[in-house]
């Protein structure tokens, strides 16, 4: 009986690596080329950062200020045994609520601003077909430019914010206001627009509502509102 072999079924030992017993010729080939240069490079910036550290600690008065230990006690001190007086909390007190009041109304609008921002910058609001994950032809621009317009927006610091508002409205209230709300308002759209494309490519709600005839915003709204909405509380807690 003659058997008849599969070729794919018989190793190339032609093409097969040789290998040496000898495990000391085994580690020179599996060592990585560029092994050296990059523990070189590494055991270089250990020792500047080494010298700038011993550098600092030894220079004269440059690192540590004996002087310091007072004033952390007396700090410490003052936090132990808070000025109680009903002078002291006279002043303190309309201030705080006055404190207060920025960081709800600040905070209050960058959720607003958040939400609305959110849905402008997600992608699913944007799609031209509710099969079509794309956006519309002239709603890419309009989502390129909503997404810098964020970015400026939140790369900038809320206290350069306040001085450029100071400079334009003054010494209004709205100062105050505006600086929490334009960056965290921001921060809380790119958060909530990842939050309904998430949502969205989990859900098939908005596609079903899109196909029947619903809007974008509406099938937005009641599409992915019920499913967003412990997120969002979630979220806007935390901030």
């Amino acid at each position: 009986m003659t058997a008849v072999v599969d070729k794919g079924m018989v190793p190339d030992w032609d093409r097969a690596p040789l290998r040496s017993s000898d495990p000391s010729v085994a580690d020179r080939t599996d060592r990585p080329a560029g092994l050296w240069p990059r523990r070189i490079w590494l055991l270089a910036l250990a020792g500047a950062a080494t010298w700038a550290l011993l550098d600092a600690a030894w220079a004269e008065g440059s690192a540590f200020n004996p002087s310091g230990g007072t004033i952390l006690g007396e700090f410490a001190s003052a936090a132990a045994h808070p000025d109680l007086s009903r002078q002291f909390l006279g002043a303190v007190l309309p201030s705080l609520g006055t404190t207060l009041a920025y960081a709800v109304l600040g905070t209050s609008l960058a959720l607003i601003t958040g939400v609305i921002g959110g849905a402008l910058l997600s992608n699913t609001l944007w799609q031209r077909d509710p099969l079509d994950d794309r956006p519309a032809r002239g709603g890419r621009p309009a989502l390129l430019a909503w997404r810098a317009g964020a970015t400026g927006a939140r790369g900038v610091h809320e206290a350069v914010w306040a001085l450029v508002l100071l400079s334009v409205l003054g010494r209004d209230p709205w100062v105050a206001v505006l600086a929490i709300g334009i960056p965290f308002g921001a921060i809380t759209a790119k958060v909530v627009s990842e939050l309904i494309d998430e949502a969205e490519a989990a859900s098939s709600a908005v596609r079903r509502l899109r196909t029947t005839g619903g809007r974008p915003v509406p099938a937005l709204v009641y599409g992915l509102g019920p499913s967003l909405l412990p997120d969002l509380v979630s979220y806007g807690s935390y901030r």
